[in-house]
């Protein structure tokens, strides 16, 4: 799997350690940027009030918890947020 960083960090570790002073000499610098996303980390909740539905902790889209239960769905259909989060009111983990 691909890695990725955060280019601002590298150049602050450097410039603290006086390594890279000149941006434009960098190679963190003047390497491309790669085209990624910040993932989204969710689970899914209950509803307090009716056991048959579960919502998305990030976006609060509601679905049906069988569907979901049985289909091992392991990110939010709506908004994409991966369901690995700690399980906070007793529904199986993800």
């Amino acid at each position: 799997m691909d890695e990725y960083i955060e280019r601002e960090a590298v150049c602050s570790d450097c410039k603290n350690q006086k390594v890279c002073v000149d941006k434009s000499l960098c190679p963190v610098g003047r390497a491309p940027a790669a085209d990624v996303e910040v993932v989204k980390h969710g689970r899914w909740e209950r509803l307090p009030d009716n056991e048959e539905w579960a919502y998305c902790s990030q976006c609060h889209c509601c679905w049906e918890w069988e569907i979901i239960n049985n289909c091992n769905v392991r990110y939010c259909p709506n908004c994409g947020a991966k369901m690995d989060l700690e399980v906070t009111n007793g529904l199986d983990q993800h």
